[in-house]
């Protein structure tokens, strides 16, 4: 059974640092180099993270943090959701969905817009519909809005 945990970033664990490496690494590790926690993998460091466990191992992650934009005369508060990583061997279960579901519920309590930002490769982007979307034409890049 997969649970799980959001937690932010002052409450991450030495072990949720340990998993998180094992997991960026195989999937990074050749492009980025070796993870560390001092940068994020080609995008911005996420604040509040989710991390699906199952056995204890992390096999799913995601995060989102608080930004502003401008929208016309005003500033919008979003919550910038990206850097989905679900483990080889969990692809296909749901995990992504999971952790983007919990991101986007804890989300609704600071931000006016959560937007993800996808930069899957077209065969990777019909798995990594969020949960509660409206379908979407896959590119290269795209961006989702959700309204809490």
């Amino acid at each position: 059974m997969t649970s799980v945990e959001l937690r932010w970033t002052t409450e991450l664990t030495p072990i949720d640092y340990i998993g998180m490496a094992a997991l960026f690494d195989s999937e990074y590790v050749d492009v980025w180099g070796p993870w560390t926690p001092k940068r994020g993998y080609g995008y911005a460091r996420g604040e509040l993270h989710a991390l699906a466990r199952s056995d204890g191992q992390l096999v799913g992650y995601a995060a989102t943090a608080r930004r502003f934009i401008g929208v016309g005369q005003t500033e919008v508060l979003i919550a910038g959701t990206g850097g989905v990583v679900t483990r080889q061997d969990s692809r296909g279960t749901g995990i992504g969905g999971e952790v983007l579901s919990a991101l986007q519920d804890a989300a609704a309590s600071f931000a006016q817009l959560i937007m993800a930002f996808s930069a899957a490769a077209r065969k990777s982007c019909p798995s990594m519909r969020p949960v509660g979307t409206p379908a979407f034409s896959c590119r290269s890049s795209i961006f989702l809005p959700w309204m809490p």
